[in-house]
């Protein structure tokens, strides 16, 4: 027995080593980052409540609330050789249902043969705006949120499950990148709406010196929207006119497009950031939409104020002219619902006051017209036709 024993231990110390060795190694190898923000936020008013997108069960009302912005994430990279990684980011946080959960957001491989070339195979995110890589993590963001008359028009997924190509040069002193994605998308949101996408492809172009950023990118996507109260009033107008309801029928449209144009710029004082999204829904009853922001900040020391203006905008007709009677009823109330053009003014300041610690507050005073649903999917009260949203977040990265 005492033989057996010693031909363990010293088989336990030879391996000693060789098991410290692969701990370095793992070591090396695996790169984790944590980030998240708490936050608080109230309105003017208590109905209706603040939404960030119309398709939210849960907004903000005149109490100090913390369901707009809170989030923790993590992201783990491990480094199978110098050519492969494996990607993954995890992310908790409130989503449309009102439910907080965790979320993989990211989960890929990644293989980047030389300088110029990089695939990823996996689940990867859209390249939907100019802050795509980075959307989700507040601390690399100059506001409190994104502006949400843009970033709503995104919808709440942001993340196929697919692959992408990606091929980087150099410019004369710019950096030219082309992305290029295909992949599948589904959204569970029983029994409110079930979304797929059988097909998204799209591509993006980004020119960068470092200082200046310009990015564009154009997408496309074959849509199947499966929505409960939709189709009671598709199924109400096709009683009427058939050929009417073919257009308020979304549970296959062939082709949906998004276009996107980007602007940073940075020189270590002053921040000009722009974007403008175009969408094209292809269906009547589900009008197109256009948004656009200008963000403008400066840094004094360790504080960075900024204002913005945002807008949202309906391209085509909420009205329905073919019906008459209930079913004209029912189809010029959807399209009323969809009407969500709104424009806020904000102000905010930044203050990174410590290493990956930043406080920020911000105002935003959110402009309604009196017939427009806005993000918040209700008309203001009789004689209101704005509100105020104040918040105060801290965002940590590490």
């Amino acid at each position: 027995m005492f033989d057996l024993r010693l031909r363990h231990s010293l088989l336990l110390l030879g391996l000693l080593p060789g098991l410290g060795n692969a701990i370095e190694l793992l070591d090396e190898r695996l790169e984790l980052n944590a980030y998240g923000t708490l936050g608080q936020t109230r309105s003017s008013l208590d109905a209706p409540q603040y939404k960030l997108a119309p398709a939210y069960q849960y907004g903000v009302g005149d109490q100090w609330s913390s369901v707009l912005d809170n989030r923790l994430g993590a992201q783990l990279t491990f480094n199978a050789s110098e050519q492969l990684s494996f990607i993954t980011q995890v992310l908790v946080r409130r989503n449309g249902e009102d439910d907080v959960r965790n979320q993989t957001t990211w989960l890929y491989a990644r293989w980047r043969p030389d300088e110029h070339w990089e695939a990823r195979l996996g689940r990867i995110r859209q390249p939907l705006f100019l802050i795509t890589e980075e959307f989700d993590v507040g601390y690399s963001l100059p506001w409190v949120r994104p502006p949400v008359e843009l970033y709503s028009l995104a919808g709440e997924s942001t993340f196929i499950d697919g692959g992408q190509l990606r091929y980087q040069t150099a410019v004369g002193d710019y950096t030219l990148r082309l992305d290029a994605h295909h992949g599948h998308m589904e959204l569970d949101r029983d029994p409110l709406y079930n979304l797929e996408n059988t097909y998204n492809s799209g591509l993006a172009v980004t020119l960068t010196d470092g200082s200046l950023t310009l990015r564009g990118s154009l997408l496309q996507a074959h849509t199947k929207l499966d929505a409960g109260r939709r189709q009671q009033v598709v199924d109400l107008i096709a009683a009427q006119a058939p050929s009417v309801a073919e257009d308020y029928d979304t549970t296959d449209i062939p082709r949906q497009r998004y276009a996107n144009l980007g602007l940073r710029y940075e020189d270590g004082d002053w921040l000009v950031m722009a974007e403008y999204v175009r969408l094209w829904l292809e269906k009547p009853s589900m009008p197109d939409k256009q948004a656009y922001y200008l963000t403008l900040g400066h840094s004094f020391g360790d504080f960075t104020p900024y204002a913005t203006y945002a807008r949202q905008e309906v391209i085509s007709s909420v009205n329905e002219y073919r019906l008459s009677g209930v079913p004209a009823n029912a189809a010029n109330a959807l399209l009323s619902a969809s009407n969500s053009e709104q424009h806020s003014y904000s102000l905010g300041v930044r203050w990174d006051f410590s290493p990956g610690l930043a406080l920020k507050g911000q105002v935003d005073q959110v402009y309604q017209r009196g017939d427009a649903y806005g993000l918040q999917n209700a008309q203001l009260p009789a004689g209101r036709e704005h509100f105020t949203v104040t918040s105060v977040v801290l965002d940590w990265a590490f």
